[in-house]
């Protein structure tokens, strides 16, 4: 239902057409020139297609546009080496809202990354939380947040069309890495913009998994610990797991559940209300966010290098997820700036 809304083609001539071919055409005559848009009718995520793609086209273009409201396909652009600055946009809640994701060349954080952190940015805000708030009535022809097709206001994706053209027109030669959101108000009949700047990014590889964290989560850990000592604390790990692409992405940690056993050289994690935190994440980031492993801190004066007792936890975890074909993963963080990471799932 929703996609004769949102898109710019003029009329029922289009039917049957692939949607590139004829959008290349409304382009040509629009701009009175045969030679203004170049259609390639292909599917991205074919790495044999997009691999010609890249040398062909995306070294040549000064701007790589993602329109196409499919985590698959900025998953995939993320991944081109094509130095090219890269913009993705969706609108969210029947319309209500518009999601832009920037990535510039040399950013740690990719359009992948950003969707992330775009999930953790909304779960801590509570004024965020229409963007992916679920509605009834909706088609639902995958698993994502933005694979349901609903009805959509034409006038409401002619004003987000709008700010989305205005704001690459206004900042196409300088854009920078980060996430921006509106929302439109029916009580004011307006829209209201907010802005996050990206987080930056490490990357640990372990046997097939790719792990994806960000520093805000380095700092979040030690300030738990640092609030606990003497007792050592931990929680839970927030993320998504990328079970095609083998990346797991942490950008969030709870902390210590009320019921937990905190010694100073002793953790027990407890399960008091947890279950229902992580359903509440699912809820409000369309289920973007979810669990992805654990965390626990060591003593003042000891490092993030995993004991005996450490290593043990890990496969246990690992045997019990190992039926869902997902990594153990254990966070531990010492007196380092940043977390040790323990991955196990190889």
């Amino acid at each position: 239902p929703h996609n004769f809304a949102r898109h710019g083609l003029s009329g029922p001539h289009h039917m049957g057409s692939h949607k590139a071919e004829a959008l290349a055409q409304e382009i040509c005559a629009l701009l009175n020139d045969p030679a203004a848009a170049q259609p390639f009718i292909v599917d991205i995520t074919k790495e044999s297609i997009s691999d010609s793609i890249q040398a062909d086209v995306l070294q040549s273009v000064d701007l790589i546009l993602d329109f196409s409201a499919s985590h698959a396909v900025s998953r995939h652009l993320s991944s081109l080496q094509s130095g090219k600055p890269r913009l993705c946009a969706f609108l969210t809640s029947r319309g209500r809202g518009l999601v832009i994701l920037v990535e510039s060349p040399g950013s740690t954080s990719r359009l992948d990354d950003l969707e992330v952190q775009l999930a953790a940015r909304i779960w801590r805000n509570p004024d965020l939380h229409i963007v992916y708030q679920i509605t009834d009535g909706g088609v639902h022809f995958a698993r994502s947040c933005r694979d349901t097709s609903v009805i959509l206001p034409q006038d409401l994706t002619a004003i987000h069309a709008g700010v989305a053209a205005r704001f690459i027109a206004n900042h196409i030669g300088s854009l920078a890495t980060g996430l921006h959101i509106w929302l439109w108000s029916d009580e004011t009949n307006s829209v209201t913009h907010s802005y996050f700047g990206s987080v930056p990014v490490r990357i640990l590889r372990q046997g097939q998994w790719e792990i994806r964290w960000t520093l805000e989560v380095a700092e979040n850990l030690a300030e738990m610990r640092r609030q606990n000592l003497p007792n050592e604390t931990g929680g839970i790990l927030i993320g998504q797991i990328d079970h095609l692409r083998h990346i797991v992405y942490v950008v969030d940690a709870s902390s210590s559940p009320d019921d937990s056993v905190e010694w100073p050289t002793v953790y027990i994690r407890g399960s008091q209300e947890l279950r229902k935190r992580v359903e509440a994440i699912r809820r409000v980031t369309g289920n973007d966010l979810d669990y992805v492993g654990e965390w626990h801190s060591h003593p003042l004066g000891s490092s993030d290098e995993p004991s005996a007792a450490d290593r043990e936890a890990l496969a246990q975890l690992s045997a019990n997820l190992a039926s869902d074909g997902v990594p153990a993963i254990v966070a531990i963080q010492g007196d380092g700036e940043e977390p040790f990471f323990m991955v196990d799932g190889t």
